[in-house]
């Protein structure tokens, strides 16, 4: 019981942190102010204690903001770095084009009188782990015996599982898929293609990309949904929180949303339309049948058990 209690606390304890974590990385305050850094370092040790860092983790569907302030008083060295973050980003210590590897990411520059604030609408499609930096770097600005401090924004981006279909995918880059289902990117002008998805987690995301040359229906997919040859609003049929992001230019739309365990949950369609003789099908199903999770569990503790009997008594 003990044990138990003790693992709830840390559990607990872990979702404050997240909770601590999640917010802008603003580091306009006095963090990397003149006045309260270090002196001068002279070791490794001192060097890096003079590095102030904001970590988020993030599966998409969320802006992260940056904020560092302008030259001014204890900040006349201060520069962002790389200089336009969030549209450059730092990987490995290369500047890469984070448009480039987030399709969808949405970009937003703004400035108050005494700050600079960067924001970026992170997609849900993300294709790998890519852990990003941007800095507000401080370090260049020194007075007497003292320096400022470098304020580094570190992202953490997780590779999705996303239930769906990629009409739009290139077939050479399989592996980089976070798609379930995808299909080639090369459509016969009269050619219909059927796409059927089976949703068997309780953590969904769910995603549609059109071919050049199509658009999706019914307009704005997933928030309106096909249900028994009616456009219907997702939320008669999902009535949970949900999270949609649709990119007419992109031709691509996607969900995401938490389903209890074992509920039903009926299922819709969405299509890519070039005209009428050429549509590409969507169809979303839901089993979440956790019968047979639970079956394996049972035959796992079975095995371990025998072992155990195994190593007693030989």
């Amino acid at each position: 019981m003990l044990t138990y209690f003790f693992t709830l606390f840390l559990i607990i304890y872990f979702l404050y942190i997240l909770c601590k974590v999640k917010g802008d990385c603003d580091f306009s305050s006095d963090s990397l102010n003149l006045s309260v850094s270090e002196i001068i370092p002279k070791d490794e040790e001192t060097y890096l204690s003079n590095i102030k860092y904001c970590v988020k983790f993030t599966k998409g569907f969320e802006i992260l903001t940056f904020i560092c302030p302008k030259k001014s008083i204890n900040y006349e060295g201060i520069e962002v770095r790389p200089f336009n973050c969030f549209e450059t980003v730092r990987i490995n210590g290369r500047h890469e084009n984070l448009g480039e590897l987030l399709e969808g990411s949405v970009f937003k520059n703004s400035e108050t009188d005494s700050t600079i604030v960067r924001k970026v609408f992170i997609p849900p499609l993300i294709k790998e782990d890519i852990l990003f930096e941007c800095t507000c770097d401080n370090s260049l600005t020194f007075k007497g015996k003292h320096m400022g401090s470098r304020g580094i924004m570190r992202v953490q981006l997780k590779k999705n599982k996303i239930f769906g279909c990629d009409f739009d995918h290139n077939g050479n880059i399989t592996q980089k898929n976070p798609f379930i289902y995808h299909e080639k990117s090369t459509k016969n002008s009269n050619e219909t293609i059927i796409c059927n998805v089976i949703v068997n987690s309780s953590e969904v995301i769910l995603g549609l990309i059109c071919p050049k040359d199509y658009k999706l229906f019914p307009d704005n997919c997933f928030e309106n949904v096909l249900h028994e040859n009616k456009i219907v609003k997702i939320s008669e049929l999902v009535p949970h929180d949900l999270k949609l992001h649709t990119n007419e230019k992109e031709r691509s739309s996607f969900a995401s949303f938490t389903l209890n365990k074992n509920e039903k949950t009926k299922g819709f369609s969405c299509q890519c339309v070039k005209n009428k003789n050429s549509r590409l099908y969507a169809y979303f199903e839901f089993d979440l049948n956790y019968k047979s999770s639970s079956f394996h569990i049972y035959i796992l503790s079975f095995i371990i058990f025998i072992l155990f009997l195994i190593l007693f008594f030989f």
